[in-house]
């Protein structure tokens, strides 16, 4: 019999200025004035996002409780990071002799664009796309794996894979934007975003990830989709991080000609 997980509670409602604090010691803003309570170490939790300590101890105050607590939740992420990758790892490995060419998207892409956040935003599963063309392919190569489809086959757009001790699920896109958010997906979309994909090694397989600007395009996107029923703190962390990134110049004119196509040029000056 299938244990029933038991449900928790909700996490405590943050007033705006009080998220605004939150989301600024995330992106490492703070001042030596500045106090880390324990309150903020929960709110933390609730983000799935940490700090970066060793920043953020350089810079504000924070008890030796306190820092204990949020060197533990570090760790915590960076463990549940590291498990996943090693998942994909394994999916990856089943994948290779198909040639099925695979996209990473959200978290998982983040721990290879920017390997300085593995222990600071957190993941719950593997985000992936592939081609509606390969979709039936990819179900099996990983047969092997033991997997469960939670839902969902052809032509839905989202399928839940989960492993065979409910430990981690993989969830396989076979559209990269929502239809009702960008009108050009079938004529200029999801085309011209893949044929800008980056190539990367993940061990001895490789698969893909966006381009810094579609990237940014594809967190803003997500961010528009969740904003009228959910929208998790660490999305706009990783937005925010997604503009800031010195190491990864942002091409303007593609990003203006990209957003006046797609219709989205409000939410994007926003």
């Amino acid at each position: 019999m299938q244990a029933i997980p038991i449900p928790t509670p909700p996490p405590r409602p943050l007033k705006l200025a009080e998220l605004r604090r939150l989301l600024g010691l995330c992106a490492g803003r703070c001042d030596e004035q500045e106090r880390i309570t324990a309150q903020d170490v929960s709110a933390f939790g609730d983000f799935e996002y940490v700090p970066d300590v060793a920043e953020l101890t350089g810079r504000c105050e924070v008890e030796p409780a306190v820092l204990a607590s949020l060197q533990k939740q570090e760790r915590e992420v960076l463990a549940r990071n590291l498990f996943l990758v090693t998942q994909l790892k394994r999916v990856l490995r089943e994948l290779a002799p198909t040639g099925v060419p695979v996209l990473l998207l959200k978290g998982i892409a983040l721990q290879f664009a920017d390997p300085t956040r593995a222990k600071t935003r957190g993941m719950t599963d593997i985000d992936l796309f592939v081609d509606p063309g390969d979709f039936n392919r990819l179900l099996d190569a990983i047969a092997p794996l033991e997997m469960a489809i939670q839902h969902g086959v052809e032509p839905l757009d989202n399928c839940t894979i989960w492993s065979s001790d409910y430990s981690y699920s993989i969830d396989v896109s076979q559209r990269l934007f929502a239809k009702h958010l960008v009108r050009s997906y079938y004529n200029c979309g999801a085309e011209a975003v893949l044929a800008r994909k980056r190539e990367i090694a993940v061990g001895k397989q490789s698969c893909y990830l966006l381009s810094p600007e579609d990237a940014l395009l594809y967190a803003m996107v997500h961010l528009i989709f969740h904003y009228h029923f959910i929208i998790s703190p660490k999305w706009v962390l990783d937005l925010h991080f997604a503009l800031s990134n010195p190491e990864q110049p942002l091409d303007p004119g593609y990003l203006r000609e990209t957003v006046a196509a797609w219709g989205l040029q409000k939410p994007f000056y926003v």
